[in-house]
């Protein structure tokens, strides 16, 4: 091998042991500290259902709190559907900052963290607060945020934002009533011209004076007695709540315990519905209606 060509090969050793060394001096993502990382350093750390104990979300249409009541969570001080609420921690616990997107705040208009329009989210945990400014959607599933205090502003890779601008009506707990059928020995029905019971016979249920009851209409009621939710809630100034209430609904044990009464107003279509113990109003959707009132006549099969 000629000297000209052990020169080639040993310039070309020398450079690839050059760029072997560059490579290991330029920083990659996740290896050290980075502005990123420094200014959202531990924000998320220990923000779970356990160790919170409210979220207040600020919007400029006024706050709204979720809090923690033993197991339960309250929002704006009513039960809290246990659905969105599990969803909504999962959010917070996987929410992850994914880059810096903008310095100036003449930015900030347009992503929706001026003061004015972003959403700030509050967390109480212990004796410790830590807040964060939310503007609009961004790609994909991610929002641009920004802590009050700076100027930067990120994409956060998390729903959160999608809690933030839902409505009361939607976090609130649209269960009527919930109860374990194999309990329900007895069902009373009363209308303003009519009145019958259906209790549970050797299989199947019987209509109290009548013969076997229709199995599908037998199912549907019992059905909506175990697990009864509404479509909403009515609100002062609803013409619905002038309907004075004309059927109720007695669920009993076998000795004749009361396990839930409830009260139903209207007449057609969407009617209110209350539960004996419980102030709130629900609307109830007519085919929720149908199934847990039916008539005497399809009850025999007619």
């Amino acid at each position: 091998m000629s000297s000209r060509t052990l020169s080639r090969l040993f310039a070309a050793a020398l450079g690839l042991l050059a760029v072997y060394f560059l490579i290991t001096l330029i920083p990659r993502g996740g290896d050290g500290p980075s502005e990123e990382t420094d200014e959202w350093s531990g924000f998320f750390s220990r923000l779970n259902r356990v160790t919170v104990d409210a979220v207040r979300f600020d919007s400029p249409d006024g706050p709204r709190v979720l809090s923690r009541a033993g197991d339960a969570w309250l929002i704006d001080g009513v039960s809290a559907d246990s659905g969105t609420v599990a969803r909504f921690w999962e959010s917070v616990e996987e929410a992850a900052i994914t880059e810096l997107v903008a310095r100036n705040p003449d930015n900030h208009a347009r992503m929706g963290l001026a003061a004015n329009s972003a959403f700030q989210m509050t967390f109480e945990l212990d004796e410790e607060t830590r807040s964060l400014l939310v503007g609009n959607q961004g790609p994909s599933s991610t929002a641009f945020v920004r802590r009050p205090e700076s100027d930067n502003a990120y994409l956060l890779n998390s729903n959160l934002r999608a809690y933030i601008i839902r409505s009361l009506s939607d976090w609130r707990d649209r269960r009527v009533v919930v109860l374990d059928t194999a309990r329900i020995a007895r069902v009373e029905l009363s209308f303003p011209a009519d009145s019958y019971a259906i209790t549970r016979g050797d299989g199947a249920w019987q209509l109290v004076g009548g013969g076997e009851v229709d199995e599908s209409a037998a199912r549907g009621l019992l059905e909506e007695l175990g697990t009864l939710r509404a479509n909403g809630f009515l609100e002062e100034g609803d013409p619905l709540l002038d309907a004075p209430g004309t059927t109720v609904v007695t669920a009993l044990t076998e000795a004749g315990d009361s396990l839930a009464t409830l009260t139903l107003g209207g007449e057609e279509g969407d009617r209110w519905v209350t539960a004996e113990g419980n102030d709130t109003v629900y609307r109830l959707p007519g085919f929720r209606v149908d199934r847990l009132v039916p008539s005497r006549e399809r009850l025999e099969g007619g």
